[in-house]
């Protein structure tokens, strides 16, 4: 439960994000022409954004939505969302800036993806997060945020938000665009109609020629345990991981060795399971 306290500061917030992101010299979609231009989602006819309902059909309802409510049914990552660009509020129809909220259940995540088309600002409200982001040169940046704490995603770059809280976590990420739009890293290259050829993805992520398969291997030492743990991933020319494994020792060598002994881990598992001889 949330002190009134509490809940008038994460609005606060929320709305000064709100009101200093989308400023027009700044906003990635046209300046309107018009006050105000409620989305007729129904429309037979397809523009860049949507076309106005009529006046005359325009109700104070249509400038409101409610993110109040906590979600009672989540994706496969432990997410729920719910919409405030365009499709699910409307009035955002023309006005440069859209808002979601989105709930992480423990454990949950909200996978690396982009938006193409716009900024992100986000507070969180609620749990922990683990907000990361990756520049175009590589250079990976995180922090965990807690309520009241705000980030900042630059357009178009590659970036998550992990719960790594004991329970569920919410934040509410706004958007200088009516439809930012969403790129996952994953469903964009594997997931696509028609499917991107073989070739393509065999040597861009260098996957082991037909018939072959490609050993990957590593270790992981906790000094303050005295513990090792060593991992690998077998997958096809098809990218299909084709056996994974673990296994977990006590440490008592360098750390370079543990290394070396990672490998002949990699090798005696993949000859277990029969992949190679």
């Amino acid at each position: 439960m949330y002190s009134s306290s509490a809940s008038l500061f994460e609005l606060l917030c929320g709305l000064i994000v709100l009101l200093l992101l989308p400023f027009p010299s700044h906003a990635s979609d046209p300046d309107p022409l018009q006050d105000v231009c409620i989305a007729d989602l129904n429309a037979p006819i397809s523009i860049n954004g949507f076309p106005c309902k009529p006046a005359s059909e325009v109700t104070s309802d249509d400038f409101f939505t409610d993110f109040s409510k906590n979600p009672t049914t989540f994706d496969v990552f432990k997410r729920a969302v719910t919409l405030g660009d365009v499709s699910g509020f409307p009035a955002v129809n023309t006005q440069g800036v859209s808002l979601f909220r989105i709930d992480l259940d423990v454990g949950g995540i909200n996978p690396p993806h982009t938006h193409p088309r716009g900024t992100e600002a986000g507070i969180v409200t609620r749990g922990k997060v683990l907000v990361g982001l990756v520049t175009t040169n590589n250079t990976f940046f995180s922090k965990v945020l807690t309520p009241g704490m705000v980030f900042l995603i630059p357009r178009a770059l590659i970036h998550f938000q992990l719960n790594v809280g004991k329970g569920p976590a919410t934040f509410i990420p706004i958007f200088n665009t009516q439809n930012p739009g969403v790129s996952d890293s994953l469903t964009t290259l594997f997931d696509t109609t028609p499917p991107i050829p073989n070739e393509v993805l065999t040597k861009s992520f260098r996957l082991p020629l037909v018939g072959w398969v490609k050993l990957s291997v590593d270790a992981a030492v906790d000094l303050a345990r005295g513990a090792v743990g060593y991992g690998a991933v077998v997958p096809n020319h098809e990218g299909l991981v084709m056996a994974t494994g673990t296994f977990h020792v006590v440490f008592s060598e360098e750390v370079d060795i543990t290394e070396a002994e990672s490998l002949r881990f990699g090798l005696q598992f993949a000859s277990a399971a029969g992949l190679f001889c």
